[in-house]
């Protein structure tokens, strides 16, 4: 390989890494499942010359929007953890999608997570998740606090407006109304298996799966639907895997990727030390700048939103692989 050389800016962490000291706050959004398939069909299950996509991506019709204060990560890999860790804030949009293995068989699908938005404030952590993995990251403010979280990136206001706004609102999730104390649940799983419910079971058709699964009319007879989503989320483990486009932009043509892959890594969450679910009212704020659409495209709208999800754990992070590259 071509030696690497840095310029006094030798902040990489290779992975595997390990975060500790997370403290987090989720919550659950409905979106708009026809354009979520969009997006994948155009990232996650993009293939040159319509080549048939292995694996391919099914959207589901929930987004994951998690603020989360990271006290420390470092690589585990010597001699990287002898030196060096760094702390974050950040906001993540994750999609929650379906992998098949796209063989032609008749097989139960896998459930993953799929980053589509992330905004922190720590460059190394956005080098290293940003070239290893593909995390979609922008460098931004992120506060995270007892009352909800706000995060701030570079915007451009509107088209034909040259100056960027360095501190435009990306994202804000907080509480609007207290009412009373926090609840317990008895486990994360059924902390977001219910909040999960209250944003998908109320006055949603339970069959909104049914034309997703046209990618091979055999998965008909699976019969799956949001119950079998909402067992699924309820039966997650501490392993949970997440998958990313990673790609880099053609200089000379910035309408095209000069490098396109779909990785993938293991996240595998312990020490679990808290867990509540917030009580009272909560708004989500999500304005629509020229230079940020995609969340607005989705169906990620400001308005009222589920009480949260708070908790601190750590988690570990895998080297990861490649799906599939171009």
């Amino acid at each position: 390989m071509i030696p690497y050389t840095e310029r006094d800016t030798d902040l990489n962490f290779s992975p595997p890494y390990r975060i500790t000291g997370v403290e987090a706050l989720s919550a659950v959004r409905r979106i708009d499942t026809g354009v979520a398939q969009d997006w994948l069909d155009q990232t996650l299950n993009w293939r040159p010359g319509k080549e048939e996509a292995k694996p391919k991506f099914t959207a589901l019709p929930i987004a994951f929007i998690i603020f989360m204060h990271m006290k420390a990560m470092r690589s585990t890999k010597p001699p990287f953890n002898s030196w060096g860790s760094v702390s974050e804030t950040e906001m993540v949009v994750t999609l929650p999608v379906l992998e098949w293995d796209n063989e032609g068989f008749i097989s139960v699908p896998s459930l993953k997570f799929y980053p589509i938005v992330l905004c922190l404030d720590s460059g190394p952590a956005l080098i290293s998740g940003r070239e290893v993995f593909g995390f979609p990251k922008i460098l931004g403010q992120v506060e995270l606090n007892a009352h909800g979280g706000v995060a701030r990136t570079e915007v451009c206001r509107a088209e034909g407006e040259p100056a960027t706004d360095r501190d435009g609102l990306l994202l804000a999730l907080r509480r609007d109304k207290e009412d009373g104390p926090p609840s317990s649940p008895d486990s994360f799983n059924k902390g977001l298996v219910e909040m999960v419910k209250e944003e998908l079971l109320t006055g949603m058709d339970r069959g909104v799966l049914g034309h997703l699964l046209n990618f091979n009319p055999a998965r008909k007879m699976l019969n799956l639907g949001l119950e079998w989503v909402v067992e699924a989320f309820e039966g997650l483990d501490i392993g949970q895997k997440f998958v990313f486009l990673k790609q880099f932009r053609d200089v000379a043509n910035p309408a095209y990727a000069c490098h396109r892959s779909v990785a993938e890594c293991l996240l595998e969450f312990s020490h679990l030390e808290s867990l509540t679910r917030e009580t009272g009212d909560w708004e989500l704020e999500v304005p629509e700048w020229r230079s940020s659409r995609l969340l607005k495209r989705l169906g990620v709208d400001s308005g009222p939103i589920g009480a949260p999800l708070r908790s601190s754990f750590q988690i570990d992070m895998s080297v990861g692989k490649t799906l599939w590259s171009s």
